[in-house]
């Protein structure tokens, strides 16, 4: 009876109409003691085949959940491994909504447990579960709360790409409110980036680099989130990310912005010294061709030159050779970057080798030659630093910079004037 009673269940479930009749006439508790009751597989699959079908009914979750759906699926998946796929999938259709709903914290909790044990296949269920309620901006915090940062990085540990790929996007999701960021972090978010920052799926990056960006972000000069950002790989995500992406805008600007945002502070600008993140830098300034990966790029390298100890890593790795030979980009916010780069590195003791200057000097006398008067006086600033280093003052009149300084004298600019 029991099995007629089950097959019944199953074929039923299959019609929309009588589907409905079913979960209002409260059958989910009926069917699911008959699933966990009945130890035989048979009964067993055909209620767990219409517990999941129930589960495609939209605008029913929370009812369903109310009446133990999530239980009897978890219990059914303990019970039976060949139908830990078949149920993993009807906790999935809980998470298809557009809303929040009553004891939603039910379908997380389930999934949090599920992360630990999964096949590769039911990992990748339990990773586009996630994904979708990060989409849902009212229960991200609950998200983290409940520990989900934690299973992300069990679900993407020797996962496939595609599950990978969904960690990163529910990282990214998290990461975009800010109310998140603070615990994201506490609970090893960066953690979790770093170790996805190894793949070579360009998609996978690219989320990536904008959870970083987001977690970067601090207000009132304060270094929130920046110390474990940094102590704990985040650095070195992005360098891996730069080296990899190297030609793709959407990426290189998040990875260009993030660098940036870092070398704002003392303990950024260190970390990118120490951890490499000059060649990244370097990468992107010389194969990036678009202007806001460029802009970016060279404001964390004019941070960086802000304290003269990183003068010389930034030119014995090859940054000043790249900022000169942006120095005539179309772009004249690219020009004026480029300007102030030069002008920072100037008041180092490094710009006044013989070898440095002579490259160097050519770009600055051609840069304030150009129009715009903030990049002018930035150019007469350096050209003032360099011209007290008495080897310097052969080549800058050879380079023309007596006709340069005339010119910049008839725009009558005091700041241009005094320098």
């Amino acid at each position: 009876i029991r099995k007629y009673c089950a097959a019944t269940f199953r074929h039923m479930s299959h019609k929309r109409l009588l589907c409905e009749q079913l979960v209002q006439n409260s059958a989910v508790p009926i069917v699911s003691e008959l699933a966990v009751a009945a130890k035989d597989r048979t009964v067993s699959r055909d209620c767990g085949i219409a517990l999941v079908n129930m589960t495609t009914m939209d605008g029913i979750e929370g009812k369903l959940v109310e009446d133990g759906v999530v239980l009897a699926l978890m219990s059914l998946m303990n019970q039976y491994e060949d139908l830990a796929e078949l149920c993993a999938r009807g906790l999935f259709n809980l998470t298809c909504v557009d809303a929040p709903f009553t004891f939603v914290e039910r379908v997380i909790k389930s999934f949090v447990s599920l992360a630990s044990a999964a096949t590769l296949e039911v990992k990748h269920i339990c990773a586009s579960a996630l994904c979708n309620l990060s989409d849902l901006k009212a229960v991200r915090y609950k998200i983290v709360e409940e520990g989900v940062v934690q299973v992300l990085g069990l679900l993407a540990r020797g996962a496939e790409a595609k599950t990978r790929r969904v960690c990163a996007i529910i990282l990214h999701s998290l990461a975009s409110s800010q109310v998140c960021r603070a615990d994201m972090v506490a609970k090893g978010a960066v953690q979790v980036l770093y170790m996805l920052s190894s793949d070579v799926d360009t998609i996978t990056l690219h989320y990536i680099a904008s959870a970083i960006i987001s977690l970067s972000y601090h207000e009132d000069g304060r270094e929130g989130n920046v110390p474990r950002l940094i102590n704990e790989g985040g650095v070195t995500a992005l360098y891996n990310i730069c080296l990899r992406c190297p030609k793709i805008p959407s990426t290189t600007q998040l990875c260009a912005s993030a660098l940036s945002l870092l070398s704002l502070q003392k303990i950024g600008r260190d970390a990118i010294v120490n951890e490499g993140c000059i060649q990244a830098l370097v990468t992107l300034l010389h194969e990036a061709n678009d202007s806001q990966t460029l802009r970016h790029g060279l404001s964390a390298l004019t941070n960086l030159l802000v304290d003269a100890d990183n003068h010389k890593p930034v030119h014995s790795q090859g940054a000043i050779t790249s900022v000169i030979n942006l120095c005539n980009h179309e772009h004249s916010g690219i020009r004026e970057a480029c300007a102030l780069a030069l002008f920072n590195f100037s008041r180092g003791t490094i710009a006044r080798e013989q070898g440095v200057s002579t490259t160097a000097i050519p770009a600055i006398i051609a840069l304030s030659r150009l129009p715009e008067p903030k990049t002018r006086m930035r150019c007469a600033a350096t050209l003032c630093k360099l011209a007290s280093v008495e080897a310097n003052v052969p080549l800058m009149v050879k380079e023309g910079v007596v006709p340069a300084f005339i010119e910049m004298l008839k725009t009558q600019d005091q700041e241009i004037v005094k320098h």
